[in-house]
């Protein structure tokens, strides 16, 4: 275990500052991500996404990393990439709110949709579908060898969903995801999400994202 001094809202943020001159953004419209977290094949175009294949990926060499291993199911660029998108969002607030522990994740699916501009007569049938994006993400997998050290990451950890109307959600993300930003060297892009949600193709939103990240 490590002795955090400070809060640890406080540390991580701090340590996401230490990595990158880049300002970490989450409000308003725009949301920092690592090149990794765009580039490496986690979400793809949304077809058949509700199989419940795992897929393997091993890559020996790639910038500095070596032995990659992905274990994930097929994630979409839509509902999955959004739901990635608001956690992640969710927890730079935190580390900025200097909640003791931001890995901690509490959110309504009303405040979700209001985010993303979801017609309210179509909530109903998108509350399944986000259920379904966050067990997906938790079985997100990823190690890899850095620096004579084997990292192993997980995105989200555990989640608890209550089953009502209001739909809460309360997530605890892995630790380890942090290694996107530890490895990525001021690879960290601010994507415009309304840009991102005024495609109506996903192949288009990959393009997009293909296309910023890689603008340095």
């Amino acid at each position: 275990m490590v002795l955090y001094v400070y809060k640890q809202g406080i540390y991580i943020m701090n340590v996401i500052k230490k990595i990158t001159k880049k300002e970490i953004l989450f409000k308003d419209n725009f949301l920092s991500y690592t090149k990794s977290m765009i580039h490496l094949p986690i979400f793809a175009l949304s077809t058949d996404i509700n199989n419940s294949d795992i897929y393997t990926l091993h890559i020996d060499k790639m910038d500095g990393f070596k032995n990659i291993n992905f274990e994930f199911p097929k994630l979409s660029i839509n509902n999955d990439f959004m739901t990635f998108s608001y956690i992640l969002k969710l927890f730079y607030e935190n580390c900025e709110n200097e909640r003791d522990n931001p890995f901690l994740i509490d959110f309504n699916l009303n405040d979700f949709f209001d985010f993303f501009g979801k017609a309210r007569n179509n909530r109903s049938a998108a509350t399944k579908a986000i259920t379904l994006c966050v067990k997906r993400l938790s079985r997100l997998n990823m190690s890899f060898v850095r620096n004579d050290k084997t990292y192993i990451c997980n995105f989200i950890s555990s989640a608890v969903i209550e089953n009502n109307n209001e739909r809460n959600f309360k997530i605890s993300l892995g630790e380890g995801f942090l290694n996107f930003f530890k490895h990525d060297t001021d690879l960290i892009f601010n994507i415009n999400l309304d840009n991102y949600k005024a495609l109506e193709k996903d192949f288009s939103k990959i393009l997009y994202l293909y296309y910023i990240t890689n603008l340095h």
